[in-house]
């Protein structure tokens, strides 16, 4: 991914770091160390405005709870 590349940062972290300047609260999963400690380090950078716009236009409108955030109700 050319963003990550410019950040110099794992595609993971990008997406981290998109929930994280959206507010969203993300619980990223793994088992293994090395992810762990690669997903802890996305405080150190901010996606500019231009890039953030660019990862926002890949949203599908899916969603994998109950809950849609686009409603203002439970479904």
């Amino acid at each position: 991914m050319d963003i990550a590349k410019k950040y110099n940062k794992s595609s993971a972290q990008i997406l981290i770091r998109w929930g994280l300047q959206h507010e969203v609260i993300e619980i990223p999963k793994s088992s293994k160390e090395d992810h762990i400690i690669e997903n802890s380090k996305v405080f150190d950078f901010t996606i500019s405005e231009d890039d953030m716009a660019l990862l926002d236009k890949f949203n599908e409108g899916l969603y994998l709870g109950i809950w849609n955030p686009t409603l203002s109700r439970w479904k």
